[in-house]
């Protein structure tokens, strides 16, 4: 579905606009952009770039750094402590702020 709405859309950009897109921001899933080049929406010669959005990065490193306290701390081990350097929720997230600030 998302595949063919943007597939319509970048179509109707040419049309209706006269401007085309030359690069696709994604959150990860690469579905639409290779739909977009396979079906050359701007003709055989035009390839469309891919960006990572840097903000849906820093999202899923921060769940999944929570995820690996969460699951070290049913084994036993603390890794969200108290001391200096431990894994906390503070951490990870002054983590995933300097991620998404370091691509500026």
């Amino acid at each position: 579905m998302e595949m063919n709405a943007a597939a319509i859309h970048w179509k109707r950009s040419v049309k209706e606009a006269k401007m085309r897109y030359m690069t696709l921001v994604s959150d990860g899933d690469g579905k639409t952009h290779q739909h977009l080049n396979e079906i050359k929406v701007y003709g055989k010669n035009v390839i469309i770039m891919k960006e990572e959005c840097i903000n849906h990065d820093a999202k899923r490193v921060g769940n999944d750094l929570r995820n690996v306290v969460q699951d070290w701390k049913k084994k036993g081990v603390t890794l969200g402590g108290k001391k200096r350097g431990s894994l906390k929720d503070e951490s990870i997230k002054k983590l995933q702020i300097f991620l998404s600030k370091s691509n500026n």
